[in-house]
C-alpha cells in the first residue's frame, strides 16, 4: 500500500467507508484514504480533524465528494437509453437505490447532480434522464393496471413515468400522482407544444374528469393540499 502525500499538491483523496467506496467502484483505490487508518485512534484523530483536511486534499467523503465521482459510473450531460434495471452492471436499479439514498439522506443542494442521468423512467420506454424541472416525470401509481388508461392519454401527451419513490426533497423533478399534479403536468405539456389530438376523443376526456373527480378530495387531503 503506497500512501502519498498529503498536501495541497496532491491529488484529491476521501476517507471514505467501505460502503461509501462502494458507491463508485470505478474510481481507482487512490483517491481513497485506506481505512486502515480507523484502526489507530491516534491516526484516526489526525485524518478526521478539520486542521488536517484543511491543510491537505483529503476530505471527508460526503454528497459533494459523489458528484464530482460520478463521473467515473455514468456519462455526465448523456442520457442512457435502453436502461435495464436488472442488470447486473452499474447503473442498475440496486445501485441507483443506494445513489439516492445517500444523496437524500445528505443536506447538498440537488444542483449537484444535474447533469447525471440518475432519474429512472420506465414508461414509455426505460431510460435514465436528468433531474430536469421543465420536464418532470410522473409518479407511476401503485395501481398502474387500475389507471392504464389515463397512463396512455398522458403518455400521448408526452409525460413520462418513473417508479422512483416520490420525495419532497424531489417535487421540482417528479410530479406526485395527484390530480392536482396530473393536471399541472397536462398544463406544462401544453406550454412544451404537446398536441392534444388524444383529447379529442370523448371518452379519453371522461376517464381524465372521472380520476379528477373521484379522486381529488381522497389525494388532497393525504396530501395536505386542502
Amino acid at each position: 500500500m503506497t500512501w502519498g502525500k498529503f498536501d495541497k499538491r496532491s491529488k484529491q483523496r476521501y476517507i471514505a467507508t467501505d460502503e461509501e467506496h462502494d458507491l463508485v467502484p470505478n474510481v481507482d483505490s487512490s483517491y481513497f484514504v485506506h481505512d486502515i487508518y480507523s484502526d489507530d485512534d491516534k491516526l484516526k484523530q489526525i485524518f478526521e480533524s478539520n486542521e488536517f483536511q484543511q491543510k491537505t486534499n483529503v476530505r471527508k467523503f460526503n454528497a459533494i465528494s459523489l458528484g464530482n465521482l460520478l463521473k467515473y459510473e455514468i456519462p455526465l450531460g448523456r442520457k442512457i437509453p435502453n436502461w435495464n434495471p436488472e442488470s447486473t452492471d452499474i447503473p442498475n436499479k440496486i445501485w441507483l437505490n443506494k445513489i439516492w439514498k445517500f444523496i437524500l439522506e445528505s443536506n447538498v443542494s440537488l444542483e449537484v447532480f444535474l447533469h447525471y442521468p440518475l432519474l429512472e423512467v420506465i414508461r414509455p420506454t426505460k431510460e435514465l434522464t436528468f433531474l430536469d424541472s421543465r420536464h418532470p416525470l410522473m409518479e407511476l401509481p401503485k395501481d398502474d393496471t387500475h389507471y392504464e388508461e389515463l397512463i396512455q392519454i398522458l403518455e400521448a401527451l408526452g409525460i413520462r413515468f418513473t417508479n422512483h419513490p416520490w420525495d419532497e426533497k424531489l417535487n421540482d423533478y417528479i410530479y406526485k400522482w395527484t390530480p392536482k399534479e396530473v393536471l399541472k403536468s397536462i398544463h406544462y405539456a401544453e406550454q412544451n407544444g404537446k398536441t392534444f389530438d388524444v383529447l379529442n376523443d370523448k371518452s379519453k376526456i371522461k376517464a381524465l374528469r372521472n380520476f379528477i373527480v373521484e379522486n381529488w378530495n381522497r389525494f388532497s387531503s393525504s396530501d395536505g393540499t386542502i
